[in-house]
């Protein structure tokens, strides 16, 4: 592996930068975690059926993941990069979730088998709004550290 990979063989718990991919990789799951907790008040304080609240904190998990992935590809390349010049994996991997996630709701077998109920517009674009604000904040909160390493 390269050395712009974040948990490379050589990097982990060596130096200044193995100490960040640690603390970066903390905060990555704290973020996802939060942002997957507060979906669950959302709906809790909404009075969502179970089956709706079941199926939007699914997606919310399922969009926090896909962002941290996009996120965490490497150090260098911004996610801008990555979302400009996508590798042929990440572009497959997104369409397979895309179609799996699209099945569970479109087909009503896969739907009860989850105990999925129906997700409304303005729930889904929360939940992709959410995963989009957390890579936006996690990769300005990266550049910030990646920066403070470089001038110390």
């Amino acid at each position: 592996m390269g050395s712009g990979y974040l948990f490379s063989s050589h990097q982990r718990g060596s130096g200044a930068r193995g100490k960040l991919g640690q603390t970066l990789a903390e905060i990555n799951s704290l973020t996802s975690l939060a942002i997957t907790s507060g979906t669950l008040l959302y709906a809790i304080n909404r009075n969502m059926p179970e089956t709706e609240t079941r199926a939007l904190c699914f997606f919310a998990l399922v969009a926090t993941i896909l962002g941290l992935i996009i996120l965490n590809r490497s150090f260098h390349p911004s996610v801008l990069h990555i979302v400009r010049h996508p590798g042929p994996a990440l572009v497959s991997v997104l369409l397979a979730v895309i179609l799996a996630l699209s099945t569970t709701l479109a087909v009503p077998m896969i739907a009860d088998l989850f105990k999925f109920g129906p997700l409304h517009g303005d729930d889904l674009a929360l939940v992709i709004g959410a995963a989009v604000a957390m890579v936006i904040g996690l990769e300005g909160f990266k550049y910030v550290q990646l920066r403070f390493i470089q001038i110390r």
